[in-house]
């Protein structure tokens, strides 16, 4: 089955004064259609960095996202915004 969800070689850091933290580093994942995906960890593991870079509400550093036929990690933003009022909810 082709996944409907697909990260590759996803990273995300954000700076804080002088240091750069690193979230995510080289994410790889796939998920397919109609499958549940549930996201684990420890506080600050970044669960809710990669579910905002996979809305597309951030950029990743590098790598790709995708969603369908969606390359979320290129899509411009007017794009981006029109496709999670039609399509993607987050509670």
């Amino acid at each position: 089955m082709e996944p409907y969800i697909r990260l590759r070689n996803v990273r995300k850091s954000f700076r804080h004064r002088n240091e750069v933290i690193e979230v995510l580093r080289s994410v790889d994942a796939e998920c397919p259609a109609g499958s549940t995906l549930a996201l684990m960890g420890p506080s600050g593991a970044g669960k809710t960095t990669l579910l905002h870079l996979m809305a597309g509400l951030e950029a990743p550093d590098a790598g790709e996202i995708w969603v369908g036929d969606l390359p979320v990690h290129r899509a411009p933003p007017d794009h981006l915004t029109r496709w999670r009022n039609e399509q993607v909810g987050l509670i």
